[in-house]
């Protein structure tokens, strides 16, 4: 299976760089050489040679000893690169106007001259959610993300899921360059006119490879990338934005880019995993339950998967702090008013228990510690907490209209709002539940007026009063 984003309908296989630009289309696709660092040579303390493997779209590099300039074109195969010139924004080009083609070695990347370090002057940090699940759990994401809005930049602008054995670097920059629709990749260019805009997996590949070896033998799994346009020239000059963030909005952000799931900046007193998750809820519209989002049943889960060293967070180059979440195969969703979708675990479920370690019938042994985690973790949680404890809660709303059998007020962590949920069902509202019919009973709608009844089908009865049980 190849990459998906909720722009495409289906899935699309992911192509080698066989056809490019200016001619190149009849060379053939080569096999891409495995990942090199970057090596020093004779370029000075701050510049860096690179491999053709370092080079994608948008990558600033030095050329010609002293020009600045983007990569616009890489033909990483084939070791062969055209630049634009940072200052002119025009490709460059020989005395004769022909196109000058850069090998890895005419270039230079620009080293940080300090090790990277995630907070600004203000204190401030950046932390990042990586979401890896199976299709089901995906084609349920960007069905709740929707379409890709192509009027304005939004964080993010689109969810592209990526199976997991492609997340090398051929196959997440054949992502990045054939994921975003051609409106997308247009909303970005306009954000930066002053210079080549292209498509880039910078940030996914980091964290790829901080993830090891482990993520490519994830059969059948995806991991959930947050497709970012670069940010505008306005708000990089913005009121109030700190030199830091400056910075980052327009020599690091300035391409589209393939990032993690979602991220946000928060101050540096506050948990990175308490943050990423924040930002999951309210850039993607996605939450996790205290259960699986614990790190306990994090490294339970990669331990079932065959993945036990998959790490459960890692750092991208900036510095910025990633957790990494899977979703078990078993993972229930619950969508809130069709408008955000949570995962939690189901009821009984115990991801603790190491299954060889079970009695017969499938139940931990009586008594054992297992068992004990099994009783500790018996019901589902909603929002950090189980069925028993909201019931428990339910006097808060003492007040207020009692709801029907079956039915709880609970109330959001991430927005502070009440909803209705449906124990047995596991039906999220926000609008007040109706009770139950009484047995027989249908809801009908008038096809001439369009008004609601019900509808007795065995005495034929009819009513616009709703007969409850």
């Amino acid at each position: 299976g190849g990459a998906f984003g909720r722009a495409r309908k289906g899935t699309s296989a992911l192509r080698g760089h066989s056809g490019r630009a200016g001619g190149r289309g009849g060379r053939a696709a080569m096999v891409m050489p495995a990942a090199k660092k970057a090596r020093t040579e004779d370029a000075g303390p701050t510049r860096v040679v690179p491999t053709a493997d370092d080079l994608d779209e948008g990558t600033p590099v030095i050329y010609f000893g002293t020009s600045h300039g983007f990569v616009r074109d890489a033909y990483q195969p084939l070791d062969e690169f055209w630049v634009t010139d940072a200052e002119t924004g025009e490709i460059v080009r020989d005395r004769t106007g022909e196109i000058v083609t850069f090998k890895s070695k005419d270039l230079q990347l620009l080293a940080a001259t300090a090790p990277p370090i995630p907070f600004d002057a203000d204190g401030n940090a950046r932390s990042g959610v990586l979401l890896l699940g199976r299709e089901e759990h995906m084609m349920q994401i960007l069905k709740i993300f929707g379409h890709p809005n192509i009027e304005e930049r939004r964080n993010p602008q689109l969810l592209l899921a990526i199976p997991c054995t492609e997340c090398h670097q051929e196959g997440l920059q054949e992502a990045a360059s054939k994921g975003p629709p051609p409106e997308v990749l247009e909303l970005g260019k306009l954000q930066r006119p002053d210079i080549h805009v292209g498509a880039r997996s910078l940030q996914m590949k980091q964290v790829a490879e901080q993830l090891g070896g482990e993520l490519l033998i994830l059969e059948g799994f995806y991991v959930l990338s947050g497709v970012q346009l670069p940010f505008a020239l306005k708000s990089c000059e913005a009121k109030g934005v700190t030199m830091w963030e400056r910075h980052r909005r327009k020599e690091i952000c300035n391409q589209i880019d393939l990032c993690v799931t979602a991220s946000c900046e928060h101050r540096k007193s506050e948990d990175p995993a308490v943050a990423a998750r924040r930002a999951l809820a309210e850039t993607c519209a996605i939450e996790v339950s205290d259960t699986l989002w614990g790190e306990a049943v994090q490294v339970a889960l990669r331990r079932r998967l065959s993945v036990p060293d998959l790490p459960l967070r890692v750092k991208d180059q900036s510095g910025m702090e990633v957790v990494v979440v899977v979703l078990p195969d078993d993972a229930t969703s619950v969508t809130l008013n069709g408008v955000v979708l949570c995962f939690g675990e189901p009821a009984g479920s115990n991801y603790l228990v190491d299954p060889a370690a079970a009695a017969p019938g499938g139940k931990p042994a009586v008594g054992s510690a297992a068992g004990a985690a099994s009783e500790a973790l018996a019901d589902s949680k909603i929002q950090g907490k189980t069925v028993r404890e909201w019931e428990a809660e339910q006097r808060e709303f003492a007040n207020e209209p009692k709801v029907p059998s079956g039915w709880l007020r609970v109330r959001s962590r991430s927005t502070n709002e009440v909803y209705f949920f449906n124990k047995q069902t596991k039906e999220a509202t926000f609008s007040f539940p109706e009770a139950p019919l009484a047995r027989g009973w249908t809801k009908e709608v008038s096809k001439s007026t369009g008004k609601t009844y019900y509808f007795h089908a065995e005495t034929r009865a009819s009513t616009f009063e709703r007969p409850t049980a």
